[in-house]
C-alpha cells in the first residue's frame, strides 16, 4: 500500500487541514465551537489501491465560567429622592475556556443586562445576583449588596466616599466543643474574611477563610485536652478593613485516663505473726486525660482496702499498702489482676531469763573464802609449833 500518496480530509463544518502527505499525521482542528463532533478521516490512495475511511465521535468539554458582582456599595441620596441611580459592575467576571459572556442581572423582580448596567435603586440595602453565561452553560450566582442613604444634611448624591470603616461583629461564641475541637461563630454587618486568633501558649492562627460573608464559622482543631483557651475573632472587609472582637474564653473537654498496672512488689515474702508486709504497685495512666485509679488490694480473694492514686497524662504512679497477719499460713495477694503472696510463720519460743551474775559478790564471797582459808592454816600452823 503506497501510503505516501494518501489524502487526508476532516468532516467536521468550518474546520479544515492540509499538509503534508504522510503514513500518519497528528492533526490539530480549529474554528470550532463546544459541542459534539463526528470525525470522519478518508484515505484516497493511489489507482491501484482501495479507498477506506474512518469514523470517530468525540465531545469537547466546556468550563464553567465565574461571576464576580463587583463590592458592596453605599450610595447616597439628596432629599427629598427615594431611589439611586447605580452602577452594576460585572466585569471581573470570566471565563476558563476564553468564550464570550451575557450577563443577567436580577433582584427584587427586576432584571438588567450586560457587564456594566445602570439601574434605579430604591433606599435601603438591595441584594443584585449576578449570573455569567459562555453560551453553554450558566454560572455560579454572586451578588452585592447596594445600600441606598439618603442624606440629613445637605451634599451631594452619587456613591458614599471610600469605605475607611471596619466591619462590626456580633454574636461571637464557642460551642460544640470536644477535647480537641472547638466551633467559633460570629456575625458581622457587611461581608468579610473569616480568622480566629487563639491561645493557651502560645498565640495561633487559623487558616484565613476569604470568603466574604456574614454568617461566619471557623472549626479550631488539634486542641488541649482540659485546657483553657483565650480567643479573638477577626474579619477583614472588601476595602480592607480589620476587625478584630474583644477577647472570649473556653474550655475544652477533659481527656480520658487509661491506666494499667505492673510490677507487683510483696517484701519480705516471710514474715513472723504479727510483722508488717508492704505491698507495691506501678499505675501508668496512658490515656490523655488525668485521672484518679481505685487500687483494691485482696487478701486471700476477700478485699482488704481500697487506696486512690492520682495519675496525670502520660505518667505514673503507686499503691502502697502495709499489712500484718497474726495467723500463720501461706497469703495470696491480688491487685488489678496482678497477683503475689506472703507466708505468717509462728515465732520462735523465747529462750528461758537468765539471772544476773553479782560478779562483786561472788568476788567478795571469793575473797572471803581465800582469807579464811589463809587464817585457817595459820592458826594449825601456829598450834603445832606450840605442841
Amino acid at each position: 500500500m503506497d501510503y505516501a500518496t494518501g489524502n487526508v480530509e476532516i468532516g467536521i463544518p468550518g474546520a479544515s487541514y492540509s499538509g503534508p502527505k504522510a503514513a500518519h499525521e497528528w492533526i490539530s482542528v480549529e474554528g470550532i465551537g463546544l459541542t459534539e463532533y463526528s470525525v470522519e478521516v478518508v484515505c484516497v490512495f493511489s489507482e491501484s489501491k482501495t479507498d477506506f475511511s474512518l469514523s470517530y465521535l468525540f465531545t469537547l468539554a466546556d468550563q464553567t465560567p465565574i461571576a464576580d458582582a463587583g463590592p458592596d456599595q453605599i450610595v447616597y441620596v439628596a432629599p427629598p429622592a427615594t431611589t439611586a441611580e447605580v452602577l452594576l459592575d460585572g466585569s471581573g467576571s470570566y471565563d476558563p475556556d476564553g468564550d464570550p459572556l451575557t450577563y443577567n442581572w436580577t433582584w427584587d423582580g427586576s432584571t438588567a443586562y450586560g457587564a456594566n448596567a445602570t439601574v434605579e435603586l430604591p433606599l435601603g440595602t438591595t441584594t443584585v445576583t449576578l449570573v455569567v453565561n459562555d453560551g453553554i452553560v450558566d454560572s455560579e450566582p454572586d451578588t452585592v449588596d447596594i445600600t441606598v442613604i439618603r442624606r440629613t444634611a445637605p451634599g451631594p448624591s452619587g456613591p458614599a466616599p471610600s469605605d475607611t470603616t471596619p466591619p462590626t461583629t456580633s454574636n461571637v461564641s464557642a460551642s460544640n466543643i470536644t477535647k480537641s475541637t472547638a466551633d467559633i461563630r460570629w456575625r458581622t454587618n457587611e461581608k468579610s474574611t473569616s480568622q480566629v486568633e487563639y491561645w493557651a501558649s502560645p498565640s495561633m492562627l487559623s487558616p484565613l477563610d476569604e470568603t466574604y460573608v456574614t454568617e461566619h464559622h471557623v472549626q479550631l482543631t488539634g486542641l488541649t485536652p482540659d485546657t483553657t483557651y483565650h480567643y479573638k475573632v477577626m474579619s477583614r472587609d472588601k476595602a480592607a478593613n480589620l476587625a478584630v472582637s474583644s477577647e472570649g474564653t473556653f474550655t475544652t473537654m477533659p481527656g480520658v485516663a487509661v491506666f494499667t498496672l505492673s510490677g507487683l512488689l510483696v517484701s519480705p515474702s516471710e514474715v513472723y505473726t504479727g510483722e508488717s508486709v508492704t505491698i507495691s504497685v506501678q499505675v501508668a495512666n496512658t490515656g490523655d486525660g488525668a485521672g484518679n485509679y481505685s487500687a483494691v488490694l485482696k487478701i486471700n480473694g476477700a478485699i482488704e482496702t481500697t487506696k486512690q492514686v492520682a495519675v496525670p497524662a502520660g505518667a505514673s504512679g503507686q499503691a502502697l499498702f502495709t499489712v500484718a497477719k497474726n495467723v500463720t499460713g501461706t497469703y495470696s495477694v491480688e491487685i488489678g489482676g496482678l497477683t503475689g503472696s506472703f507466708i505468717v510463720k509462728e515465732k520462735p519460743a523465747p529462750s528461758p531469763a537468765r539471772i544476773p551474775i553479782n560478779w562483786p559478790l561472788v568476788g567478795g564471797i571469793i575473797g572471803a573464802v581465800v582469807v579464811a582459808g589463809g587464817l585457817a592454816i595459820f592458826f594449825v600452823r601456829r598450834r603445832k609449833k606450840a605442841a
